[in-house]
């Protein structure tokens, strides 16, 4: 999922003094590093099924039935377009460690072939607005065969444990897991910027959330933007660095369409794997 999403303590959220958000990118990864290590090596949020809903309205990542948008992932310089990446909300269901998640359904595409099919599973904390992540299932393709499920994990098996992605009410310093199973997938953010401002092909967008996301299994970082703007209301840009500080892709928002993915019949494949129609909730 390329929007993603630990903390001190279960279930809450911890903070720290930053000098601003006008830093190099490199030297705010420390900060990752240095709250890693507060992270609890029994790390299991207490969730509680009912107090989620698939109504997923937080300002900064709604995720009307319906929705779709297309992104484009260029080099840093300019010099090549990479990928294209479809995210659509078709509205489909699937219950996840007793949780009942929206499908939010991101596919990848290199020199017009798909390359990797991810439904990701999403759900609303209906008191904070905290939105979580409680797992995926992927299938990479290479030259339209499907390879593998590399990166797949569901929360409530083998130790996976779901994490936040969006906060409710973003705070500065704001440091959370979004994602949980150790040694496989381990991604986390800390929240840098809270006015930002961010120009995509489709606009500029003003009053956004700045995340720098990373992973202690890999020290490549991100920030990502999660914009509140009218129509958006999600993510509009991401700016991926080297382990040096060096920016080498960019992943711009170029399409949105609020009823793009309206209808689309679900594939048998994913229903399958417990994945329920919008109709049949």
């Amino acid at each position: 999922m390329i929007w993603k999403e630990v903390m001190v303590m279960v279930c809450a959220v911890t903070f720290v003094s930053l000098s601003g958000t006008g830093m190099r990118a490199a030297s705010v990864h420390p900060m990752l590093r240095h709250h890693r290590t507060l992270m609890p090596a029994d790390y299991a949020p207490s969730i509680a099924p009912e107090d989620f809903t698939t109504h997923i309205d937080n300002p900064y990542f709604t995720l009307s039935v319906g929705k779709r948008l297309l992104y484009q992932v260029r080099a840093a310089d300019n010099s090549a377009l990479i990928e294209r990446i479809e995210i659509m909300i078709p509205g489909w269901t699937r219950r996840v460690n007793g949780v009942l998640t929206l499908v939010f359904w991101d596919r990848v595409y290199k020199n017009g072939q798909l390359i990797e099919d991810t439904r990701d599973y999403i759900a609303q904390h209906r008191r904070t607005g905290d939105v979580w992540y409680f797992g995926e299932h992927v299938d990479n393709y290479k030259n339209g065969v499907l390879t593998d499920h590399e990166g797949q994990w569901l929360a409530g098996e083998n130790g996976a444990q779901p994490g936040r992605l969006v906060l409710g009410t973003p705070i500065m310093g704001a440091y959370f897991i979004n994602e949980y199973l150790p040694g496989e997938a381990q991604d986390d953010t800390l929240v840098v910027g809270l006015h930002e401002t961010v120009h995509t092909p489709v606009g500029a967008f003003s009053g956004c959330v700045k995340h720098l996301d990373g992973s202690p299994l890999f020290s490549e970082f991100e920030h990502t933007y999660y914009c509140a703007d009218d129509g958006v209301q999600g993510t509009v840009y991401e700016a991926a660095f080297n382990e040096q500080g060096e920016l080498e892709e960019i992943v711009e928002l170029m399409e949105i369409d609020l009823s793009g993915a309206s209808d689309i019949v679900l594939p048998a494949a994913y229903e399958r794997q417990g994945v329920v129609p919008a109709q049949s909730k």
